[in-house]
């Protein structure tokens, strides 16, 4: 904060009695129910001109109780709505923004936007927008410059802004080719400073707070959100005198969290504090090396030199237990790369290179549903963190383990697999049990990969019921089967399994002017292309693609076990949706003539990233 005592002579100090202070604060707020002492005093404590004379007295500026923090410059307070949580395969559905000068709404942009993707059913649930309401409305890139036009210069404010203007300013830069870099204030964050005594800051409670009237607001649209957010804005602006504030700089600046008793450097370490100083806020793999240049750690991150920082200014004691192996560490070698799936991958690379720990998993949550197909193996169907390629049959990987396991459990109520194991020893007649196992797997993946119709559904019933005889119910078996339905439907489980997919996957490099291009053969990763996107090698694209995809039968399935682990964190990315590119089906009946002008048309098309293409069937 730039207020300081000094800007003000000891003539222009008086004593104020604590009950004029209270008065003032309750003459200028409307905030019946709340107390003085909770919400102005840390305010007062904060303020570097005042000084607390005694108990009943403050020592403070003649000004103090007759001005008010009232910077000339305009904000504007925006809200968005998202197909989901991250840009590029998230989308913007509604964007709106209300000007804010001299602590009054003066003007407001409101627009429903098609996002030319489907709007999640949750998000429909929370937000009411459905694909009817969007599906004739402007796409972002007519509707973005309208909006920067509006916004000017403005300070960007919305509540946790981060969220808000990721979205802005990425499709800003992808769509208009503008790197949109406004002063951002955040209102979640400034309430947390300005009321530090309340436990929740979320606009709801910051509503009931400041009195703003709710009856009629529709949560979750943009426009009433807002405004909500609008209202809050102005009377958090109007604390900001009591904690000193005076200038657009001091609000951006008071709004960051105080850290109270920062950690400290890790003592024993080798590696100076101003090389961590100096380290790039990148997003990318880290490798922290020793005065010989060997790697003694490597790892992810969003956020390099926060990472970092926090990894060398630890906090908690595994933390600090943990900084003390990396005492040899002189410096500190960063990779730019913006793709989850590349660091992923680069990380499991070079892990395994440098002969040091991994330090991802190589499947996060709960790992796959696997099928064996082995004969004598058991049990039929079981959790496995990581592929095979032995014709076993995968499913997911699951987000959490919960959720596997409740999978697992559904599907071993319904499907009497334990009868029926190699050793079992209930039937005798091997062969038998063999034919029922192979019967109970296809029907499995049958439902799994939801290739039933209604009259399949009676059919798979009656075979079970068959093979179950008295030790269940026909009723409680349909009860079963119902509820594994409805699981398998509430956790996006789908066919074919994740092994066999042909799919291409393209992805940013080091940064938003390159690309780099997996090429993916039966679930494993065969290939990968890095070039510029404005200079496209088409004809080795095409020749390279061709060669794997219009080439049955070529492809060596004696697959090392670092391939299958690559394979592995291909399927978690794909099931969890962190993709900056774009991925593209390749269908068994590949044809060139139809596949690569599609192919090559999505390559350069910016609207295509953040898209599963869809390919002709």
């Amino acid at each position: 904060m730039t207020v300081n005592s000094h800007s003000l002579s000891d003539s222009e100090f008086f004593k104020v009695a604590c009950k004029e202070v209270h008065s003032h604060f309750n003459r200028n707020h409307n905030l019946a129910g709340f107390d003085f002492e909770s919400l102005i005093l840390p305010l007062l404590f904060e303020n570097p001109i005042l000084k607390k004379k005694n108990e009943g007295n403050w020592i403070v500026p003649e000004t103090f109780l007759h001005s008010r923090f009232n910077p000339p410059s305009s904000f504007v307070v925006v809200d968005i709505e998202t197909t989901g949580g991250r840009p590029p395969q998230h989308r913007i559905t509604e964007l709106a923004a209300l000007k804010v000068k001299n602590g009054k709404i003066v003007e407001e942009f409101s627009q429903l936007v098609n996002p030319d993707r489907l709007i999640p059913r949750n998000v429909v649930q929370l937000t009411g927008i459905t694909d009817e309401m969007v599906s004739k409305q402007p796409t972002l890139e007519k509707v973005l410059p309208k909006f920067l036009e509006f916004v000017g210069d403005s300070v960007f404010v919305a509540h946790n802004a981060d969220f808000d203007y990721r979205f802005i300013q990425y499709f800003s830069l992808e769509y208009l080719g503008e790197n949109y870099n406004p002063e951002v204030l955040c209102t979640f964050k400034l309430a947390k400073r300005i009321l530090p005594n309340f436990s929740k800051h979320n606009l709801g409670e910051l509503s009931m707070i400041f009195g703003y009237e709710t009856s009629n607001v529709v949560r979750h649209r943009a426009l009433d959100d807002a405004k909500a957010t609008a209202y809050i804005l102005i009377n958090l602006i109007s604390f900001c005198h009591y904690a000193g504030l005076r200038t657009k700089r001091d609000l951006l600046v008071f709004q960051e969290p105080l850290v109270i008793n920062p950690p400290k450097f890790a003592k024993g370490i080798l590696l100076s504090a101003s090389k961590i100083e100096e380290t790039p806020k990148l997003k990318g793999i880290f490798l922290l090396k020793d005065a010989a240049d060997k790697t003694v750690y490597l790892n992810k991150s969003a956020n390099i030199k926060e990472t970092v920082h926090d990894i060398f200014y630890p906090r908690k004691n595994g933390a600090k237990r943990f900084v003390k192996k990396l005492s040899s560490v002189t410096k500190i070698k960063t990779i730019p790369i913006l793709s989850e799936l590349t660091m992923k991958l680069e990380v499991f690379r070079l892990s395994s290179k440098l002969k040091v720990s991994n330090p991802l998993p190589i499947v996060s949550g709960g790992g796959f549903l696997k099928i064996n197909m082995q004969k004598e193996k058991f049990p039929l169907v079981q959790a496995s963190t990581h592929f095979s390629y032995r014709g076993d049959y995968f499913y997911g990987p699951f987000r959490k383990k919960n959720h596997l396991d409740s999978l697992l459990s559904s599907v071993y109520s319904v499907f009497p697999l334990s009868i029926f194991s190699a050793d079992a020893g209930i039937i005798e007649e091997k062969d038998k049990i063999v034919h029922i196992r192979e019967e109970l797997v296809h029907r499995l993946r049958i439902v799994l990969e939801k290739s039933l119709n209604s009259v399949s559904h009676e059919e798979n019933l009656t075979f079970l019921l068959s093979l179950w005889g008295d030790k269940i119910s026909e009723s409680k078996l349909r009860k079963r089967y119902q509820r594994l339905l409805l699981l398998l439907n509430n956790l996006s489980v789908n066919g074919p399994s994740v092994e066999r997919k042909n799919i291409l996957i393209v992805e940013p490099g080091d940064n938003r002017t390159s690309f780099i291009c997996y090429l993916i053969h039966e679930g494993l990763l065969v290939d990968e292309i890095k070039f510029k996107r404005d200079a496209i090698p088409f004809n080795e694209l095409e020749k390279r693609i061709c060669d794997i995809y219009d080439s049955q039968g070529r492809i060596n399935k004696n697959v090392s076990k670092k391939t299958l682990f690559e394979s592995s964190i291909i399927a978690d990315w794909l099931r969890r949706e962190t993709m900056e590119g774009f991925v593209m089906p390749v269908l068994s009946d590949f044809v060139k003539e139809e596949f690569m002008p599609m192919f090559f048309t999505s390559l350069q098309d910016p609207f295509s990233l953040g898209k599963k293409i869809s390919t002709p069937s």
